[in-house]
């Protein structure tokens, strides 16, 4: 009997062990093929490390794959030959289909399918394969014969096994090189659609479908009861921002408030728009606009798909746990919607599709919005976007989003806006693309024939149609009467995703313009912000110029734009990747990425960074953002005010000039090394001048409008300012001007010098003190608590120990 056990055991563990070659011999040859169709579709260029990277990573998937078969299979085997034969082909045959299935997908979105297959609606689901799919007959027919080929060589196999020595030493070889291949593989493949491309498809699926179940994607398996304890009850819960950063920019020419026009343009990355992009040319009344206003270069979404862009551009939200959107219970929250409808706004939204999908519509009706029109609100005056292959269109092209919006715009009322658009969505369709032909071989032209722009030439066709139709949308709001008391905010959602990235962080560097014939001048930031800025700063800009009601305490994630035209960054973002998986991490200029670390420089440049301690610190930093973001969503604390106000009287905002700041900032402008700095006029003294933010050498400040008002100055505020000019990258100089304001009596300018600071050098510890002191001398204990959070992250709990007992004495 024993002898049996054992002799079957072997001839089991034989056959399996064929079975293992067989799905590591036709998964490697799927990914042969899905490296050799990237290669013929421009997206990769060959290379032997990602080849190499490949049969790796293949290998890996084989090994962690058959360990969960193999005890199934050897129960089965005991009780029936012929039954364990059977299961095994039928699970090698759904292997198989589902490996080709995903390979499709990454194939046609370039995109790496995971866990948030398990967040999207079968309604959702259905409008995205049909958007992104096209089954031709010949693959229906090549399908079954790829499969029954598989298996008729599978049966082969089957019956030529290996002796039992073979088959140890085939298993042992498989495990060396699953250990070896580790976290980050064998081979140091760093371009981002290379490691993408070397990724088993399959393993990657199972991998985040697992994560997702056990809830490691977005909940943490513990809470940190004493951070959540000290944070309060409602953690993201803090005190309105008042500093106005925008106003300087902007004149004021009513007292009824400006309408304001968010404009979400599918797809719209940094890299086609502006100066130095890419893909510089082929929006060109985008570049041109980009000229004329507020710009910020290194600016970036929340998320890798659209469903994060609504609740971050209009209520700085969390992510719940498949995106805010999506939340059963919704917690309680507010928005830029629902505080400018109490304020008298007309609130719109505008979509060329399905406002259903995403969970749009039960996100919009939440915020009371006063009207939504989506693709069910087009009669026949407007043209639908031209069906694919599927029969499937999205709904109605950006055009004729425009033209059908300026039909519902309230008049005599001061209205808030906001377009969502589709015409440069996957499956990139447009009416009569021949229009765009000669304008694309011009452009082709110019980028040197550029491999991405001839293989994704339907996608950048779309690109150019949403350029002349942003075109017509300011051109006839020109014609309009409320335009010249009228701000426009223009980004993208995402990235455009099927042309390739240059890095992970592409897929959320998107542009920021904000543009208006309100604005004084025109400027470039390169200050890094995000979506989750805009809510503070237009709140912020709209109490201080207009005198609107807003509440005393925001749940907002972000913390205002920042005006460096410099490259800096002092924000946190946590990124949530696709539906359910938090993975992307921005702190200062650091981001992390699956548990690696990088430096991020001007233009969203990236470089590796090793630094363990650090890879720790960011690692911990996510980890916290996913219990509080489960937290507050679960439990119904992320905000605790049901704010209400009165209808306005808008002619209660006319106040005396001298209430009102029209100062442009003063910004730093190249000059040649022989041009000196121009004095300024401060306080009726002539010095020279420098707002909080990095300034090269050889510069002249620009003169303002008015002097600035009501700023102390003494020789040794002069002498700090004088340092920082000739030291613009100096941290401790930055410091050293925030002390002379706060002993002056210049709070404000005192802040934004320490956290500038912080900026150059984060590890400045008498920056963190002096912020928190600051803060708590302003009676504004919540911002003194963040303060010290952002220091214990980067020193020890005990270093910053009396500051947290000051904080707690107030």
């Amino acid at each position: 009997m024993l002898q049996t056990i054992k002799e079957k055991s072997a001839f089991a563990f034989r056959r399996y062990i064929a079975s293992m070659l067989f799905l590591h011999l036709i998964t490697f040859a799927l990914h042969l093929a899905e490296l050799f169709v990237s290669i013929s579709h421009g997206k990769n260029t060959f290379n032997v490390k990602v080849l190499l990277q490949l049969f790796f990573n293949d290998s890996s998937f084989i090994v962690t794959y058959s360990t969960y078969v193999l005890a199934f299979y050897f129960l089965i085997y005991y009780l029936s030959d012929f039954t364990a034969r059977m299961l095994l082909a039928a699970l090698l045959i759904i292997t198989i289909s589902i490996q080709i299935g995903l390979m499709q997908y990454f194939l046609i979105s370039n995109m790496l399918l995971g866990a948030d297959l398990w967040n999207y609606s079968l309604h959702d689901i259905k409008m995205t394969v049909s958007a992104s799919t096209s089954i031709s007959w010949w693959q229906l027919i090549l399908f079954p014969i790829v499969v029954g080929g598989a298996m008729r060589l599978h049966y082969s196999f089957q019956q030529n096994t290996f002796s039992l020595p073979i088959a140890a030493a085939v298993l042992l070889v498989y495990v060396v090189l699953w250990f070896a291949n580790g976290k980050h593989g064998i081979v140091n493949v760093t371009d981002v659609n290379d490691k993408n491309l070397a990724i088993n498809k399959s393993q990657y699926f199972i991998t985040k479908t697992a994560e997702f179940m056990q809830g490691n994607q977005v909940n943490s398996p513990y809470m940190q009861l004493e951070l959540l304890a000290s944070a309060g009850a409602y953690p993201f819960e803090h005190k309105q921002p008042e500093l106005d950063e925008l106003g300087p920019y902007f004149k004021k020419v009513s007292s009824t408030p400006p309408n304001v026009v968010f404009v979400l343009v599918e797809g719209l990355g940094k890299t086609f728009v502006g100066q130095n992009a890419e893909y510089q040319g082929c929006m060109p009344f985008l570049d041109s606009l980009s000229t004329q206003s507020l710009f910020w270069t290194n600016f970036l979404s929340t998320a890798g798909r659209t469903f994060g862009v609504l609740p971050s551009v209009l209520g700085s939200l969390p992510y719940g746990k498949g995106g805010f959107m999506e939340e059963t219970n919704m917690p309680n929250h507010t928005s830029l919607v629902q505080l400018l409808k109490q304020n008298g706004y007309h609130t719109g939204f505008y979509y060329g599709g399905d406002a259903n999908f995403d969970g749009q519509r039960n996100f919009l009706n939440r915020q009371n919005i006063d009207s939504i029109i989506d693709m069910a609100k087009f009669d026949s005056r407007y043209q639908k976007i031209p069906e694919n292959n599927e029969g499937f269109s999205w709904g109605y092209p950006d055009e004729e989003l425009y033209r059908r919006s300026f039909s519902a715009l309230p008049i005599n009322k001061p209205y808030f806006s906001t377009y969502l658009t589709v015409t440069t969505h996957e499956p990139f369709v447009i009416s009569n693309p021949q229009r765009y032909d000669a304008r694309l071989k011009k452009f082709i032209q110019l980028t040197n024939n550029n491999q991405q722009v001839i293989e994704n030439k339907e996608a950048f066709r779309t690109l150019m149609n949403a350029d002349d139709a942003l075109r017509y949308l300011i051109e006839t709001y020109k014609n309009r009467p409320e335009y010249a008391n009228t701000i426009f905010v223009i980004t993208g959602d995402h990235r455009m995703i099927p042309v390739n990235h240059k890095n992970e962080i592409d897929r959320y560097h998107v542009p920021l313009i904000i543009y208006s014939p309100l604005l004084k001048t025109n400027r470039v930031f390169k200050s890094v912000c995000s979506h989750t800025d805009l809510p503070s700063t237009f709140t912020a800009f709209l109490k201080k110029q207009y005198k609107l009601n807003m509440p005393e305490k925001v749940h907002w994630l972000g913390n205002g734009l920042t005006f460096g035209t410099t490259f800096s960054s002092d924000k946190h973002l946590p990124i949530m990747r696709n539906k359910g998986q938090i993975a992307d991490y921005v702190f200062g200029k650091y981001f992390i990425t699956d548990g690696a670390l990088q430096n991020l420089s001007d233009n969203m440049e990236q470089t590796q960074n090793r630094d363990e301690e650090l890879t720790k610190k960011a690692l911990g930093y996510l980890e916290q953002f996913k219990q509080l973001n489960s937290y507050v969503c679960k439990n119904d604390k992320l905000y605790s005010l049901t704010f209400k106000t009165t209808a306005p009287n808008y002619a209660q905002n006319t106040v005396a000039d001298e209430d009102v700041d029209t100062t442009i900032p003063v910004v730093e402008t190249p000059t040649q090394s022989n041009t000196v700095q121009k004095p300024i006029v401060e306080n009726n003294r002539t010095s020279t001048k420098t707002m909080p933010l990095s300034t090269p050498e050889n510069t002249v400040v620009t003169k303002p409008e008015k002097p600035v008002a009501n700023i102390a100055v003494n020789n040794e505020l002069r002498a700090a300012q004088d340092f920082v000019l000739l030291n613009p990258s100096n941290a401790q100089g930055y410091y050293e001007l925030g002390v002379q304001h706060v002993k002056l009596g210049n709070l404000g300018w005192a802040k934004a010098n320490f956290e500038k600071a912080l900026a150059l050098n984060y590890k400045l510890k008498d920056a963190y003190i002096a912020l928190i002191k600051l803060s708590l001398d302003r009676n504004n204990k919540e911002a003194a608590r963040a303060y010290y959070y952002k220091a214990i992250g980067v020193y020890s709990k005990e270093e910053f120990e009396d500051q947290l007992q000051l904080i707690k004495s107030k």
